[in-house]
């Protein structure tokens, strides 16, 4: 009977149903939208999602282009001029070889603020679905643009002298030179390892932040202790693109250039100590932005798009590629990659069949597994059930202790009125600087 009910008779109406959720993380302009409302946005907010993925072609296929300047050069006669540049005066090598990849990473820093304010204009209650969201449409433009249109762009300039001078031999030079755009990956991937993990170790962003953010927002106790002392947030929506888009990249040329495999396993191995550094000294997951581990099966399905593309990719080199009397040379092995991409995408749907409603919900039958203490003794599971604002006292009000005894006078008013407050381990100077010396008195 329970299994059957529903919450209200009219369509869409109360359909929706969100647990365990606080305040921070609810988005509270989205909450007053109808059903149908919600629906409209959505297709919307994709559809804006779409028209940015074709409409950033554009820049996205001149950095493959520029990528295979000297194919280019010699295909091109406008181009001729290029070859003429003396090298003291441009480094080939940098322009298509270094700049492409940088580019391409500095353009790609200005898509998920416009992809995060779609997000929210989806309608998205929370915070967490807001970046569940984002990370679906990032991880989008990402194949697209970071690596489709590259490819293609790459591997059509590769293959343009000979399809110019022979145009039947289409398939056969596809099939050649199309693995040839494998270069520009190879530097996008070790830029990826190398710049990463400098960055993530020299926390130059971070250290700028925190001054700026100590000049400029240090007013209260809190708030200092808050900049000097928290643990930074980590936006989940925008980080596993990047490692899910180097996992696609090494699984489609795993086969073409097996060289990238190698570098891929060294950029991840560069970023497991480097994230397990960020993760253990740096980086806390707020109670408010908690997703209940959704992230990670999402991420898993976005790497079997990888697998797609992979033997998608095998498949068409097999089915192109010609023998000397122009025959297909490797029918049958196109034919095997075939039948492996019906039994992925099989495969597939049995993961998501199978585990699926246990991404959004808790089985019965673990409410009488044995309760786990903490070293504390006290029972984890006693208060796991409430809302998460129940069991979170009250905090204290913190003043800091100031020269002329304003803040005594105004601790004095508040203990009169019933509202609890301290003035530790915070104090102001003449120039109404604060300094904190000690945690909050809510935390000792």
């Amino acid at each position: 009977m329970a299994s059957k009910a529903l919450l209200h008779h009219k369509p869409y109406l109360m359909s929706a149903k969100y647990v365990d959720v606080l305040w921070k993380d609810v988005v509270w302009n989205n909450l007053n939208q109808n059903s149908y409302e919600l629906k409209l946005r959505m297709l919307v907010s994709y559809a804006a999602t779409t028209a940015l993925i074709i409409f950033w072609t554009v820049p996205a296929a001149f950095i493959g282009l520029a990528s295979s300047l000297p194919s280019l050069a010699a295909t091109a006669p406008w181009l001729s001029w290029i070859d003429m540049i003396p090298t003291w005066v441009i480094c080939m090598g940098f322009l298509s070889g270094i700049l492409p990849p940088v580019l391409l990473a500095a353009v790609m820093m200005l898509v998920p603020l416009s992809l995060r304010s779609l997000a929210v204009f989806e309608g998205k209650p929370t915070q967490s679905a807001v970046e569940l969201s984002l990370m679906t449409r990032f991880f989008m433009f990402q194949v697209v643009h970071s690596f489709l249109i590259i490819t293609v762009s790459s591997g059509i300039v590769a293959a343009l002298p000979g399809l110019l001078r022979a145009p039947t031999s289409v398939p056969t030079l596809l099939a050649q030179r199309l693995p040839q755009a494998s270069t520009f990956f190879l530097t996008f991937t070790v830029l990826r390892g190398l710049s990463g993990a400098t960055n993530g170790l020299l926390q130059i962003e971070p250290l700028i932040l925190y001054h700026t953010k100590l000049f400029m927002l240090g007013s209260t106790p809190r708030s200092i202790y808050a900049i000097k002392y928290g643990s930074r947030s980590v936006q989940w929506g925008t980080l596993f693109p990047d490692f899910t888009l180097l996992a696609v990249i090494g699984l489609v040329y795993s086969v073409i250039s097996p060289i990238i495999n190698g570098i891929a396993c060294f950029a991840f191995f560069v970023f497991y100590h480097l994230y397990k550094y960020l993760l253990v000294w740096q980086f806390a997951q707020p109670r408010g932005s908690d997703s209940g581990g959704q992230f990670f099966p999402r991420a898993v399905g976005h790497i079997f798009v990888g697998l797609y593309i992979q033997q998608i990719c095998m498949a068409g080199l097999f089915f192109l590629a010609r023998d000397e009397r122009n025959y297909p040379a490797s029918a049958p092995q196109g034919i095997l990659i075939s039948v492996l991409l019906v039994l992925t995408i099989l495969f597939q749907h049995f993961i998501n069949d199978s585990f699926g409603p246990l991404h959004h919900g808790l089985p019965l039958t673990l409410a009488d597994s044995p309760r786990e203490t903490h070293g504390s003794g006290e029972n984890w599971s006693r208060e796991h059930d409430f809302h998460p604002i129940i069991p979170t006292p009250s905090p204290i009000a913190w003043f800091p202790n100031d020269l002329l005894g304003l803040a005594l006078m105004q601790a004095k008013n508040c203990h009169d009125a019933g509202v609890n407050c301290s003035l530790q381990n915070a104090e102001m100077n003449a120039k109404g600087r604060v300094k904190v010396t000690g945690p909050p008195p809510d935390l000792e």
